[in-house]
C-alpha cells in the first residue's frame, strides 16, 4: 500500500528526474528521492524549491510525484510526441489540412488551412 502525501519540494536533482520532498505534516522529516514523471519535468511542470506537491511513498520507500497543489503547469511539452489519432491546432488538422499557393518545383507552399 502507498501513502499519498502533501509536501514541499526541498530540491530537485540536476538531471530533473527526482526530487526530495518534505511532507507538510512532518516539519523536520525529508523524504527519499521521489520520481518526477516525464510530463512534469523542466518547463512543463515548472517545479522549483518550495513548490507544494502531492506525492506517494510506497512500502519499499520509492516514491512518485503526482501533481502540483496549485494545479498549474508550464503549457509546454518538449521532445518528440507520438499521437494515435489526429493532432489539431485550432481548426487545422495535422492529418487532413491543405496548403494554399501550391506550385510544382522547388518552391514552398503557403500556410496550412
Amino acid at each position: 500500500m502507498a501513502e499519498v502525501i502533501k509536501g514541499i519540494i526541498l530540491n530537485i536533482e540536476a538531471d530533473g528526474t527526482r526530487a526530495r520532498v518534505r511532507p507538510s505534516s512532518a516539519e523536520g522529516l525529508v523524504s527519499r528521492l521521489v520520481t518526477i514523471p516525464w510530463h512534469m519535468r523542466g518547463s512543463t511542470g515548472n517545479l522549483t524549491k518550495g513548490t507544494e506537491v502531492v506525492f506517494a511513498i510506497f512500502e519499499d520507500q520509492s516514491g512518485l510525484l503526482f501533481s502540483r497543489m496549485d494545479g498549474n503547469w508550464g503549457h509546454f511539452i518538449g521532445g518528440d510526441i507520438e499521437a494515435g489519432g489526429d493532432v489539431k491546432a485550432g481548426d487545422i488538422s495535422l492529418k487532413n489540412h491543405t496548403h494554399s499557393g501550391v506550385d510544382t518545383g522547388p518552391g514552398n507552399t503557403g500556410g496550412p488551412q
